[in-house]
């Protein structure tokens, strides 16, 4: 296990270039963000590689977008056999690398689980949330492989087993003590901590998990419906930003200042630090320096190798990916190591000696075996996320 410190240097110079000012408080509005492709919804998702991820009303695409709106294309969300689904709010789960999604108009509330990249759905469970209306606003993933799931203007939170067995449900109270009401959205938080948007009440209050029980709450600074929540450690780190979604359109995110550490990236814990995670935070690289050029890369550094893509099946890239990974990640077996360093030696980046092709080299099956024994290793393998 790769065990991860964030330096003070790099945060600061983060910090800095995220536009985030030392003397902004929890509830400070850090920025609105139009949607790329504008439209009316509920829902907003952030994983911890700074990927929005959104839906529309009338629409079964998965839309994502970066921090600052660039259009970072769709996919249709489809189940395996080809069904178009229409999904409303969703939630991060970092674990699996999947998102969480309510299907639209379900009534209980259907769940599935979303592959970001392909957009194939997988129909997880049928809630008990009975809701009002057709928009389903509430669900988010816990680090302890749970969901908190709320109807649309709800009073209440049902808690779940990822595999849908019902744990519980609690009755959020207001300052007063009373029932709160109007709950949209939901986010986890650290320890016994959930964040609640309110529809049209322009307000984020904090309730305990266990009880329900008013913490505290301050005024939405974004629209004027806050209705998905999604918790982002990473887009402005070191400041903890809380995405809300704005129902009205053409529609925005907004992304709010939080406490620094009151919530966590995909439900907290630990992130699978796969290849992906390596090319997205070259800050966090203690073992190589991302600038250098390896004698095997063709000319290219560690970090441009990253984003070389593996064309006609290119082993020798698809073994590189997989050993600097194995490499960052540190603890992987020198056998494969070694044959690793042996066969990018043989056939360096940019050869193309490896691929795919009719009486192809001998050496392409063997280094796409180990490629795959490294990758199977770095699936394995887990670190902490980047931190303030």
């Amino acid at each position: 296990m790769k065990r991860l410190t964030f330096s003070l240097g790099i945060a600061l110079a983060v910090f800095l270039l995220s536009g985030s000012h030392a003397w902004a408080q929890p509830g400070t509005l850090i920025t609105t963000i139009p949607l790329a492709v504008p439209g009316t919804g509920v829902s907003v998702a952030a994983d911890c590689q700074e990927v929005i991820y959104y839906t529309l009303s009338g629409s079964n695409n998965l839309y994502k977008m970066d921090k600052i709106g660039t259009n970072l294309g769709s996919v249709p969300i489809v189940t395996a056999a080809g069904a178009p689904l229409d999904i409303d709010e969703m939630a991060w789960d970092e674990t699996r690398q999947v998102l969480w999604g309510q299907l639209h108009g379900s009534n209980p509330v259907d769940v599935y689980t979303i592959n970001p990249t392909t957009g194939v759905a997988t129909f997880a469970f049928t809630s008990a949330t009975v809701s009002v209306g057709t928009f389903r606003d509430g669900i988010a993933f816990d680090g302890d492989d749970t969901l908190w799931i709320s109807g649309d203007v709800s009073t209440t939170i049902e808690h779940y087993t990822s595999a849908g067995i019902l744990l519980g449900s609690i009755t959020p109270k207001n300052a007063a003590g009373g029932t709160l009401g109007l709950i949209s959205g939901v986010v986890v938080g650290v320890g016994d901590l959930l964040y609640l948007g309110r529809n049209g009440a322009v307000e984020i209050v904090q309730v305990k998990k266990s009880n329900g029980d008013f913490i505290a709450s301050f005024a939405s600074p974004g629209g004027t419906r806050d209705e998905g929540l999604e918790c982002d450690a990473t887009s402005f780190a070191p400041t903890l930003a809380l995405w809300s979604r704005e129902f009205n359109p053409p529609g925005h995110v907004d992304a709010i200042e939080l406490e620094a550490g009151t919530c966590e990236c995909g439900g907290g814990g630990t992130v699978t630090c796969t290849l992906g995670f390596w090319k997205n935070h070259p800050e966090e690289w203690t073992n190589l320096d991302p600038n250098a050029i390896p004698g095997w890369g063709g000319g290219n550094t560690y970090l441009q190798i990253f984003g070389i893509s593996p064309k006609q099946g290119d082993a020798s890239i698809i073994l590189a990916h997989a050993y600097l990974a194995a490499v960052l990640n540190t603890g992987a077996p020198a056998a494969d190591l070694a044959a690793a360093l042996a066969l990018l030696t043989a056939h360096p980046v940019g050869s193309k000696d490896l691929v795919a092709k009719k009486n192809a080299h001998p050496d392409r099956a063997l280094a796409l075996a180990v490629a795959a024994s490294l990758q199977a290793f770095n699936e394995s393998a887990t670190c902490e996320l980047p931190k303030s």
